[in-house]
């Protein structure tokens, strides 16, 4: 199962897009690059677009 859009923002919101949890819980439901890509895709709207992860 895939974690929708929604529950994303609700555990980025609650431990933080840098959270080892959120990463980890991430990376098992979709993937590692698809998590990075997410993870990118929000720095890049937070204006934080120089970060890698």
């Amino acid at each position: 199962n895939k974690v929708s859009t929604i529950e994303f923002k609700a555990l980025t919101t609650l431990l933080g897009p840098k959270s080892k949890v959120v990463k980890e819980i991430l990376s098992h439901q979709q993937g590692v690059e698809e998590v990075r890509e997410l993870l990118h895709i929000l720095d890049v709207m937070k204006g934080d677009e120089h970060l890698e992860h």
